[in-house]
């Protein structure tokens, strides 16, 4: 995605399909905006997803 304000919102979605993987390639804002929305979901049935984060 072009912008990191769209991460959390495709993070969310992907989780609630069932990721265990999250791919996280960008920036200081991307990597942070999609570690928050990980960090939203510990204690509930998604928690279960990793990450993978790849600095551009």
């Amino acid at each position: 995605m072009p912008k990191s304000r769209e991460a959390p919102k495709k993070v969310r979605k992907a989780l609630n399909k069932g990721a265990e993987l999250i791919f996280v390639w960008g920036g200081d804002g991307m990597v942070q905006r999609c570690a928050d929305a990980l960090a939203g979901t510990i204690g509930s049935s998604r928690s279960n997803a990793n990450a993978s984060v790849t600095p551009r």
